[in-house]
């Protein structure tokens, strides 16, 4: 359920936002009356704050790459992209917290067996 619902989120907003960052005010009115206030005055900075773990799902995986640029005449390869924007946020949250698991998988919002379970499932290691 909320993996499906963060999927059909970002699909969503990388075709409105065409692979740009996106702010906390560019988020769907249901989404930020969820998110602690602290978040709204990060994303107000020209720098994410990676302290506050919601941040971290406001970075772009290539600010320079449209739509476009992954688009092609077969369409997308969206569970592929999807793969690789988690890839990427879980070695963003071990590298913010220097290795540590239990830390990385705060900021992910996951129990720490479930991120043990990407990085082993994903063969993913993480050297500083």
């Amino acid at each position: 359920g909320n993996v499906r619902e963060l999927e059909n989120l970002i699909q969503h907003m990388s075709i409105l936002h065409g692979g740009k960052e996106v702010r906390y005010n560019d988020l769907p009115a249901k989404y930020r009356g969820e998110i602690l206030p602290q978040l709204q005055e990060a994303t107000e900075s020209s720098s994410p704050d990676v302290s506050v773990p919601e941040q971290l799902l406001l970075f772009s995986c290539d600010p320079q790459q449209g739509p476009g640029d992954i688009w092609d005449e077969n369409g997308v390869d969206f569970k592929g992209l999807v793969n690789e924007f988690e890839t990427r946020l879980i070695l963003k949250a071990l590298k913010t917290t220097n290795g540590n698991k239990k830390e990385a998988a705060r900021l992910l919002n996951l129990k720490r067996t479930t991120l043990l379970e990407k990085i082993k499932k994903k063969e993913l290691q993480w050297n500083n």
